[in-house]
């Protein structure tokens, strides 16, 4: 489901390795819901957008999968 899914996220944690602000999804700023409402909004006006975001989003999941990530810890490992 996320893999069709515009993705909004609170620019806090980990969040900015991941995504990268209107690339494969949008920040808001935490703890404010005005922020929140304007990015949903955004999205739910511009198709454009929104269709960009999702595309980006399924090429950058493909970075993460499992088989991806335990070749470069075992790279790093021989290292």
């Amino acid at each position: 489901a996320i893999l069709n899914s515009a993705i909004i996220v609170s620019k806090a944690c980990s969040n900015e390795e991941f995504i990268k602000d209107h690339m494969n999804g949008l920040f808001f700023k935490p703890k404010n819901a005005k922020d929140l409402s304007k990015k949903i909004k955004l999205l739910l006006l511009n198709e454009k957008l929104r269709k960009r975001l999702i595309k980006n989003n399924k090429k950058n999941v493909k970075e993460y999968l499992w088989s991806k990530q335990a070749k470069r810890i075992l790279e790093a490992y021989k290292k």
